[in-house]
């Protein structure tokens, strides 16, 4: 992975949040018709999900992260369901 990878992506999170910014100042303060209200509101959810869902995505993940790889002989699903299993839990 190139060094200035994280450079590109927080520029572009930064670039989208402006934008959105933008948006959010132009229908707060201008008029909008009565008609076009909702169509208004449900392209700021859209956006103001894009911008948190996008932001996560390129700053939380770990690509390496995303096979899963077994350690000694164990997956993380069977790490997972031993887990949360008590033995006290009998099936009949």
């Amino acid at each position: 992975m190139k060094p200035d990878h994280f450079e590109k992506t927080f520029y572009y999170i930064a670039g989208v949040t402006f934008a959105i910014l933008v948006y959010v100042f132009a229908i707060t303060f201008f008029e909008i018709p009565e008609k076009n209200q909702r169509f208004v509101d449900i392209a700021l959810a859209f956006l103001l999900g894009l911008i948190s869902g996008l932001g996560a995505y390129l700053t939380g993940g770990n690509p390496q992260s995303l096979t899963k790889k077994p350690v000694d002989g164990i997956t993380t699903a069977e790490v997972n369901i031993t887990a949360t299993t008590s033995p006290d839990d009998k099936t009949n």
